[in-house]
């Protein structure tokens, strides 16, 4: 007999009298798997003509492709709390005062250092030395394009893992079967399987 993936990428399987048989799938793409739909063919009892059934097999647990981080994906990066200005939000910091500079836009409120404002006339912004404290919200919304779909998601895997790296918290938005989720991530598994679980929205193009 023969055991051949059919609803994911794998290595055709000989069945011999060996049970258990070890089977080995690879997921084209992205996603949750449940099942996997496999070809059995065989030749018995004579030999001399094949026959073959499809067969469901239902997973003891859930399979969660994740996507390869790529170095990219900047440009997902949004702040948890946006506050004025036409420039993207610039963190909060917290620690030690390191000194002032002129406001620039997207700069918070929590960041204004009012006596050196009102010494110089203009609005003046502290400047700390520890790291970033607020963390970075990453909405990722995926095109209907699966291949493209697949990018993005590669894309924000890569900076998530930039940002977890360096320390910095991160609140990820996706949209999955269920819905709209908002919820922070904690580590580069959790941040797989939320990608792995994104779907595209119903106003994707």
């Amino acid at each position: 007999m023969r055991c051949t993936p059919r609803s994911v990428g794998g290595t055709p399987l000989p069945l011999t009298g060996k049970i258990p048989a070890r089977l080995v799938v690879v997921p084209p793409r992205r996603g949750v798997i449940s099942t996997v739909t496999v070809r059995v063919a065989t030749a018995a009892p004579l030999g001399l003509l094949w026959w073959s059934r499809d067969q469901v097999l239902e997973l003891t647990r859930p399979m969660y492709v994740a996507p390869q981080p790529r170095e990219r994906g900047s440009e997902l990066r949004q702040m948890l709390t946006p506050e004025e200005g036409q420039g993207p939000p610039r963190p909060t910091l917290t620690g030690d005062l390191r000194g002032v500079r002129p406001y620039q836009h997207g700069d918070g409120r929590r960041r204004v250092h009012w006596h050196a404002s009102a010494h110089t006339g203009d609005l003046m912004i502290r400047e700390s030395e520890s790291r970033q404290d607020d963390p970075i919200w990453m909405v990722v919304d995926l095109p209907r394009d699966l291949d493209a779909a697949d990018r993005l998601a590669e894309d924000a895997m890569g900076e998530i893992v930039v940002q977890l790296n360096a320390g910095r918290r991160i609140v990820l938005e996706t949209t999955e079967v269920t819905g709209r989720v908002i919820a922070p991530v904690a580590d580069r598994l959790s941040a797989g399987r939320r990608l792995a679980r994104s779907v595209a929205s119903s106003d994707a193009l």
